[in-house]
C-alpha cells in the first residue's frame, strides 16, 4: 500500500494519544506489525521556539519506521518555523519523519482555547491556509486528522476534508465523533462514509475499533482505505496482530489453503509485553508515572487485576513494577 513515496505494509495505524503513545509504546505496536505510528501531539508554537520538553517528544527509535510527527497550532508563521526547526532536528539526529500530520480534531479544552485542534473545524478557510502552508514546506506527505464536526447539529467533515484535499493533503483521518462528544458516546461511521464518497485521496477511519469484528464492520460500512486504533490498543497491545492474523486466516480459507492461527492472549504474553515496554522506556527516559499508567493498562484483564492495579498505583519506581511482575 503506497501514498506518494510512502510504503505501508498494511492498513492499520496507531492513533496519536497525548501521554500514551511514547516511543516505548509505539515500538511495542511496531512489534505487532502496525503500519504507521504517530508521535504525541506537538505544539508548533513550542517547536518554533525549540522548547526542550517539546524536542523530547520528537524522540523515536531507529527501527520505528515509518513514523509521522503530529503537529497542532493555528498560526501560519509557527507552522513554518516549527517545520524549519524539525528539519534541523532531523539533520542533527540523522533521522527523518515520513509524514507530517496536522491535528484538527483534538477536543481538549486547553487546545480549543488556543484556537487550535477541533476549534479550527469552524474555520474551513483557515484550515485550508494551514494545510497549503505546511504542504509548501513539508517535503513529505501531509496528513490531516479531523472530527465529524463541532456538534451533532454542526457536522461539516465533508467540507473540511475537501478543504484539506484541495490544499494538497495526502490523506484524511476522520474520528467519527464531534468535538462536543470528546471520547464519549458512539462514533458515527456514516460520516466517514460521506467523506470517503466525496474526496479522491485516501481516508483513514477512526473511532470504536476494538476488535477484528469492528474492523470488518467499519471497513464494509465506510469503504475507508486505512484504519486507526487508539484506546483499544492500550489494554490490548495485540489487537493489531489479531486483526492481521484473522485477515490472513480469512484469506487462506477463501483460497482453500492452510491459514495463520489467531492469537490466544495469555497472561505470559501480557507480562512479556510489559517487560518489553519497561525495557524500551528505560532506553528513552520516559517519566515513571507514564510507565506506571501503561503497566496498569497492560495487566488489565488478568485474574485479580483490580488488586494488581491497586498495588501498581502505590509503587514509586521501576523495581516496584518488576517485583509485581515476579510475583505474577
Amino acid at each position: 500500500m503506497q501514498i506518494k513515496n510512502l510504503e505501508l505494509q498494511n492498513d492499520l495505524f496507531l492513533a496519536p494519544m497525548a501521554g500514551f503513545t511514547d516511543p516505548a509504546f509505539r515500538m511495542l505496536c511496531k512489534k505487532q506489525d502496525v503500519a504507521l505510528t504517530f508521535t504525541e501531539m506537538i505544539s508548533v508554537n513550542a517547536l518554533s521556539r525549540n522548547n526542550n520538553a517539546t524536542l523530547k517528544l520528537l524522540y523515536s527509535f531507529a527501527d520505528e519506521k515509518p513514523i509521522a510527527v503530529q503537529l497542532f497550532g493555528s498560526k501560519l508563521e509557527h507552522f513554518i518555523k516549527a517545520i524549519e526547526n524539525l528539519k534541523v532536528y532531523e539533520k542533527e539526529n540523522n533521522k527523518r519523519f515520513d509524514v507530517i500530520d496536522i491535528n484538527f480534531g483534538c477536543p481538549a479544552s486547553k487546545i480549543i482555547k488556543q484556537g487550535s485542534g477541533s476549534a479550527l473545524l469552524q474555520r474551513p478557510e483557515k484550515i485550508k491556509q494551514i494545510v497549503e502552508t505546511v504542504v509548501s514546506v513539508a517535503e513529505r506527505p501531509v496528513f490531516c486528522k479531523i472530527r465529524s464536526g463541532i456538534s451533532k447539529d454542526k457536522i461539516n467533515a465533508v467540507e473540511i476534508a475537501k478543504a484539506c484535499e484541495n490544499a494538497g493533503a495526502s490523506l484524511i483521518t476522520v474520528h467519527a465523533r464531534t468535538q462536543k462528544q470528546g471520547y464519549s458516546g458512539k462514533a458515527d461511521w456514516s460520516v466517514i462514509k460521506q467523506v470517503k464518497d466525496n474526496v479522491n485521496i485516501p481516508v483513514c477511519a477512526n473511532g470504536d475499533i476494538t476488535s477484528y469484528d469492528d474492523y470488518i464492520k467499519i471497513k464494509e460500512q465506510t469503504n475507508a482505505d486505512y484504519f486507526m486504533i487508539g484506546r483499544a490498543a492500550l489494554s490490548n497491545i495485540f489487537i493489531f496482530k489479531e486483526i492481521l492474523n484473522k485477515k490472513k486466516l480469512k484469506y487462506s480459507i477463501t483460497k482453500n489453503v492452510i491459514g495463520t492461527n489467531t492469537i490466544g492472549i495469555t497472561k505470559e504474553m501480557k507480562i512479556d509485553a510489559l517487560i518489553d515496554y519497561i525495557d524500551f522506556s528505560q532506553k528513552c527516559n520516559i517519566n515513571f508515572n507514564q510507565v506506571k499508567v501503561h503497566a496498569q493498562h497492560f495487566l488489565k484483564g488478568l485474574a485479580n487485576s483490580t488488586k494488581i492495579r491497586n498495588k501498581l498505583s502505590r509503587i514509586e519506581d521501576i523495581n516496584g513494577i518488576l517485583k509485581i511482575i515476579k510475583e505474577l
